[in-house]
């Protein structure tokens, strides 16, 4: 019995120097960003030339932001572009000494992850040298591609069943090999902690280093409504749909605008798509580009109406973007 005790307890021993030595070897690559009043926001060196990911929910600030390393010194950084649809900002440390210095982490850029997995979010919220983070837990979810309320497509869907607390976000989500898995965010599910996978991360730093920005498709409606469509409507019309879009505000000289499209109007379809909830909207317009032409269906004082609509561009700067805004964001921004 007494054989057995010493068995547990060496295997426990083992796993917990596993475990810390998984974070020690993360530590080095995560850093504390101040871009926010109060409190500070995690950061990871994602890639060589000193360049940082983070969350865009947590980076308040395009300028004047300081970055603090796990060895104690700080540097400078400047933002080299944001994306609230997948919620990760690019930053990059400004002495290219520190820069060359700085060792990127582990990324495991197709991980095989699954349910049950132990994980450890790590973080880092204060420039006091060693003062790293870790949360203990396992993946409770895993899925395909999903969308955010915004309807920006991540990779994969990877929710955790432990805590993220506050100034974790834009920290890592790590293996027990201290293998980074992608980025922790608290912005697209409220009390739920998820992660940005790998390779969604890499996917966005790619675009943001080479161009500065995500160019979105943009239509220029401010805000939807879903209503019911009458019964006495529909068999007028020959509807099948129960239900559209009240359009209650268009952007003035925007898309929407300009094809012709008036408060009040219920949008039915876009390129043959039933438009049925707000998060329908994005969602076809996913894959498409600034200048692109939709179709869109739509009942106007009760009659069916036709209209193309030549997209625009999703405004870099809007009400609340720089700053999240969970789904406040969608009736401020709209599509």
């Amino acid at each position: 019995m007494e054989t057995n005790n010493k068995k547990s307890g060496n295997n426990l021993s083992d796993f917990s120097a596993q475990i810390t030595n998984a974070v020690q070897t993360v530590a080095p690559s995560v850093v504390a960003i101040d871009a926010r009043p109060r409190v500070a926001t995690s950061g990871i060196v994602w890639r060589t030339g000193g360049v940082i990911v983070s969350t865009n929910h947590t980076i308040h600030r395009d300028d004047n932001i300081n970055i603090a390393f796990d060895d104690g010194r700080t540097a400078k950084a400047s933002l080299i572009g944001r994306d609230a649809g997948t919620d990760i900002a690019v930053l990059k440390i400004d002495d290219e000494e520190i820069a060359k210095s700085l060792k990127p982490a582990d990324v495991a850029e197709t991980p095989e992850i699954k349910v049950g997995n132990v994980v450890l979010a790590v973080g880092r919220t204060n420039a006091q040298a060693g003062a790293v983070t870790a949360s203990f837990g396992i993946i409770n979810s895993v899925g395909g591609a999903w969308r955010t309320w915004r309807g920006d497509e991540i990779e994969r869907f990877l929710s955790l069943d432990l805590v993220i607390r506050l100034g974790f976000s834009g920290g890592a989500l790590i293996n027990a090999d201290g293998k980074v898995l992608g980025v922790n965010t608290s912005a697209f599910r409220r009390g739920l902690a998820l992660t940005i996978p790998s390779e969604t991360v890499n996917r966005v730093v790619d675009v943001l280093l080479t161009q500065g920005r995500i160019a979105r498709p943009y239509l220029g409606i401010g805000r939807f409504q879903a209503v019911p469509i009458s019964e006495t409507l529909r068999q007028r019309l020959n509807l099948e749909q129960l239900s559209g879009l009240m359009i209650l505000t268009v952007e003035a000289d925007g898309a929407a605008e300009k094809a012709g499209i008036l408060i009040g109007d219920i949008l039915l379809a876009i390129d043959e798509k039933p438009m049925l909830e707000p998060m329908d909207v994005q969602a076809a317009l996913w894959g498409k580009e600034a200048g692109n032409t939709v179709k869109v269906k739509l009942l106007r004082g009760g009659e069916p109406k036709e209209l193309e609509i030549v997209l625009g561009e999703r405004p870099v700067r809007e009400s609340g973007e720089r700053h999240g805004g969970w789904r406040r964001g969608w009736r401020r921004r709209g599509c």
